[in-house]
């Protein structure tokens, strides 16, 4: 181990609100976000879950979703609940190689603590690594690095050599469907989202997520997000880096924003807040026109009809 690691680590930058929190009050009443990155974190996140949880109880959320690429987030969930008891946190686990990836033992154990999604790989899905040369973003640091540690390239994929889903893939679709929570469908590519989102219909899931459809590892198009809400998916939208506005308002359009959900996908420190991130995205959407009582199915009655039974 390296000599100078200790257990002093700064998880978080402690990035503040750029308003009052009053200010946020009626604007971001009854919000659920299903996706937010918060400390602890073997990353660098803007802020931890007591700050984060704090903050929310004055705006007036409902629920957060803490997403983790390397660890499960449904025991520490379980915790913070009880501590704020105005904001329920919810958790879930990413199928990443710190998990043993897709490990039909770690989802059994995420799912009986509670979970409420589980996602497929993100950073160490095949896809991911073909599009950004590593298992890792541009944008994000690590808290700390072991000189002992060696990486190793994952390149997870859910397809075996015949293009069909691995039966540890279906065993873990059919554990998501008997616990009636969310199937993420992580930083696959598009050809392996239609095997799974199929495969999860077919195992009885009732909620699956396709995750952040404008990202630059999953970019999909208009015409398969349609292909994929058909087939009984939702879209979730997120502030991804380069966003543009008007393509999002257009494609939740034509989508159909019974379809969709928006989360904020925050929590890096180069974004700012969560908070300060859900409401611009919120903002510009109203700015292309997209109407106060959509923007509420969007960011208040669709997540929350997700997530209902974990509420």
């Amino acid at each position: 181990m390296n000599p100078e690691f200790t257990g002093n680590v700064k998880f978080t930058h402690r990035i503040q609100p750029e308003r009052k929190l009053r200010e946020y009050a009626s604007l971001l009443e009854g919000v659920v976000d299903l996706h937010v990155h918060t400390a602890p974190d073997v990353l660098t996140r803007a802020v931890d879950d007591l700050e984060y949880i704090n903050s929310l109880s004055e705006v007036g959320y409902v629920a957060y979703l803490a997403k983790n690429h390397f660890v499960e987030t449904a025991s520490r969930s379980y915790i913070l609940s009880k501590f704020n008891e105005k904001v329920r946190v919810l958790g879930g686990v990413v199928l990443n190689e710190s998990v043993g990836g897709l490990n039909p033992s770690a989802v059994d154990k995420a799912l009986s603590m509670g979970a409420a999604e589980v996602w497929m790989p993100t950073l160490d899905a095949e896809n991911h690594i073909r599009t950004f040369g590593a298992a890792q973003l541009p944008t994000t640091q690590r808290v700390r690095t072991l000189s002992s540690y060696r990486a190793r390239s994952a390149c997870i994929t859910v397809l075996n050599t015949d293009g069909e889903l691995k039966p540890e893939v279906q065993e873990i679709l059919e554990m998501i469907a008997e616990a009636d929570a969310i199937l993420g469908t992580g930083h696959l590519s598009l050809r392996e989202v239609y095997k799974v989102v199929e495969g999860a219909r077919k195992a009885g899931v009732k909620k699956i997520l396709v995750t952040h459809p404008h990202f630059k590892a999953t970019r999909f198009y208009a015409d398969d997000q349609i292909k994929l809400a058909d087939m009984g998916a939702v879209m979730e939208h997120c502030a991804v880096a380069g966003y543009d506005p008007k393509e999002l308002a257009e494609d939740i359009r034509r989508i159909g924003v019974s379809r969709c959900i928006v989360s904020s996908d925050a929590g890096q420190p180069h974004k700012g807040h969560p908070v300060d991130v859900l409401l611009k995205m919120i903002e510009e959407l109203k700015g292309q026109g997209i109407s106060d009582a959509d923007i509420e199915r969007l960011v208040v009655k669709n997540p929350a009809k997700l997530v209902e039974n974990f509420l």
